[in-house]
């Protein structure tokens, strides 16, 4: 890890993920943001429009966490951008959250991403920590295969995340496709989790069902998610298939989409949509096999939950699933988002039917074992309120 230039004494929570909703790592930061409150340690948390009336952020701010709204982004592109950068430089919001970080004594930034390098993007944050020399945490949530980087732009993200104290990723196969587009290893990199909000002390009664319930929680997003190939992989089943049914739960952009290609696949009468619901463990009553076909993935949490109900899981071999999923021990495991191989490795899992309850049984074991509890522990490391010995990505694999 790079050595704090100092004993931090004051924190700041900064999201770059902008367009989301709340999600699961927001579960987490706050839990410890609101630890660091209650200790007279000042708080600075920069969240994005869309989670402000959150009942979480509400009560961070009745706590004495400062909350503040993203600034507004602006791409270097010719001489508009000039003028939108100054006339933002002149607003009264980027003012009240400049002078807020101004006045932070000794802060220690934790970035939260939702994708991988955001924070080359974020001109104040930049500055802010540049101007007070402030330690910061980069936390990785997301990454994707994509095209090789600028060399500028590698050198700009590769310089910045060499000089953090620890880069946080959820997962083993996050931090080896950033260092692969990086061409840079990370000897600051430490694991971080996602929480399972419920009680998970016993796995949940299996349901008693002759037809196989298959399920799918996730935003219906089919880029993301591979929902698309999912619904493509059950119309290439056989006829002679074990009798199954597929319950999606969510909401997301290509709802409509993907409600037209089920009507088009003539799937109507076995796949269901319902909208996104809280009772997680209401699912795992009635359902057997979680179905996970992502393009990619940091760290899926409905795969903890459906491991942490003793349920197997069907996925393929991105983000988490090194660390979580053995193959026909606590789930199973598709080569890849493609309809032929989904179908196929859907069918191996039917064939393994009889095992779904002792497999549910070794995943519930798995996450009572590998999953931590407390997982925002994580945040409060520089500040010396918990142990300094987070596990490496490659301690799970």
């Amino acid at each position: 890890m790079t050595a704090l230039p100092y004993q931090p004494r004051s924190a700041v929570f900064y999201s770059t993920g902008r367009n989301w909703g709340w999600g699961a790592p927001d579960y987490v930061w706050p839990r410890a943001a609101a630890k660091l409150a209650a200790q007279n340690i000042p708080v600075v948390a920069v969240v994005r429009p869309a989670i402000l009336d959150r009942p979480e952020i509400r009560a961070l701010a009745q706590a004495g966490v400062q909350i503040h709204r993203q600034p507004p982004l602006v791409y270097r592109r010719g001489k508009i951008s000039v003028i939108k950068d100054y006339l933002l430089r002149a607003s009264l919001a980027d003012g009240a959250l400049r002078r807020a970080l101004r006045r932070l004594p000794a802060p220690h930034y934790f970035i939260e991403q939702a994708g991988a390098y955001e924070f080359l993007d974020e001109r104040l944050l930049l500055e802010s920590i540049a101007s007070s020399q402030a330690s910061y945490d980069v936390v990785f949530r997301s990454n994707q295969p994509s095209p090789p980087m600028p060399i500028e732009q590698r050198k700009r993200a590769t310089d910045f995340l060499a000089g953090a104290h620890r880069t946080l990723f959820n997962s083993s196969w996050t931090r080896e496709i950033t260092e692969l587009q990086l061409l840079h290893r990370f000897s600051n990199a430490a694991y971080i989790q996602h929480l399972v909000r419920f009680p998970h002390e016993h796995p949940l009664p299996w349901p008693a069902d002759d037809t196989l319930r298959l399920a799918s929680v996730s935003r219906l997003d089919c880029h993301h998610k591979g929902l698309d190939a999912l619904l493509q992989a059950l119309a290439l089943l056989p006829y002679d298939a074990p009798r199954w049914s597929l319950d999606l739960y969510g909401h997301g952009p290509d709802e409509k989409y993907l409600r037209g290609l089920v009507a088009w696949l003539g799937l109507g009468e076995r796949v269901h949509f319902h909208t996104a619901t809280s009772d997680i463990q209401g699912i795992w009553r009635r359902s057997h096999l979680l179905i996970l076909v992502s393009r990619y993935e940091g760290l899926a949490v409905s795969m903890l939950e459906a491991m942490a109900c003793g349920r197997p899981v069907l996925r393929t071999p991105y983000g988490g699933f090194a660390e979580w999923i053995s193959a026909g021990e606590t789930g199973f495991v598709c080569r890849a988002a493609e309809p032929a191989l989904i179908a196929e490795s859907l069918l191996h899992a039917f064939s393994q039917r009889d095992r779904w309850p002792q497999i549910g049984q070794a995943a519930h074991a798995r996450i009572r074992a590998s999953l931590s509890p407390t997982p925002e522990s994580v945040f409060l490391e520089p500040f010396g309120f918990a142990s300094a010995h987070y596990p490496t990505p490659e301690s799970h694999t």
